[in-house]
């Protein structure tokens, strides 16, 4: 799910399905494509990307959503940019594809694990993560490794800065990134989380199996 405001809400998921939220009620739009779809963000209400599996990217344009080629046919599980000529999807294989406003193309993400996440800060300080407790680093350059400290698959990254970053796991993973490493944080739960979201260091939700919702503050 990925919003633009309160009244402009998309939603994606298995059959191509995409919803849409007015503020008011949701309707179905349609998305051209029954592949399953993982993540949806976008810069602006007429600049929307979803991804999915197939290596499946659609563009909403503000009236209707179109397909893309997205230079491989790995599932794509995550999508983030930093601008409307500046997007990342991430996927299996290691797969890492980019969006410079024109066209996609295949970056070399010195891996062959799947990733499931990625998230920045800005272009050149974005991050990703994936099975095997694989955390990656694009400087804006190119894209190196990061000591994780687990083992354990990773399902997603948010921050609120460079120096205030979380990723989440498998078995109750949290870690936190402080601009210099990251380090586990004690989640109180065993359980498999699967998402975050980071307004401020003190102001942090996970969520995951069997309904766990998580509350960091400090």
């Amino acid at each position: 799910v990925w919003g633009g405001s309160s009244s402009d809400v998309f939603a994606a998921g298995y059959y191509g399905n995409i919803l849409h939220y007015n503020g008011t009620s949701w309707n179905q739009m349609s998305s051209g494509t029954t592949s399953a779809l993982q993540c949806v963000w976008g810069s602006s209400s007429s600049d929307v990307f979803a991804v999915g599996d197939n290596g499946t990217i659609l563009h909403y344009d503000g009236t209707s959503w179109s397909s893309m080629s997205s230079s491989t046919t790995e599932i794509l599980h995550g999508i983030w940019g930093n601008s409307s000529a500046d997007v990342f999807a991430v996927g299996n294989e290691g797969t890492i594809v980019h969006y410079n406003g024109t066209s996609w193309s295949r970056l070399n993400s010195g891996t062959t694990v799947s990733l499931y996440a990625v998230w920045g800060y800005t272009s050149s300080d974005v991050f990703a993560v994936g099975s095997e407790g694989t955390i990656l680093h694009y400087n804006g350059t190119s894209w190196s490794s990061m000591n994780s400290g687990t083992i354990d698959p990773l399902q997603d990254v948010s921050g609120n800065s460079s120096s205030d970053v979380f990723a989440v796991g498998n078995n109750g993973t949290v870690l936190y990134y402080n601009g210099t490493n990251w380090h586990r944080v004690n989640s109180g739960t065993a359980r498999n989380l699967f998402g975050v979201w980071v307004s401020s260091s003190s102001d942090v939700f996970a969520v995951g199996l069997s309904g766990t919702i998580l509350y960091h503050s400090q």
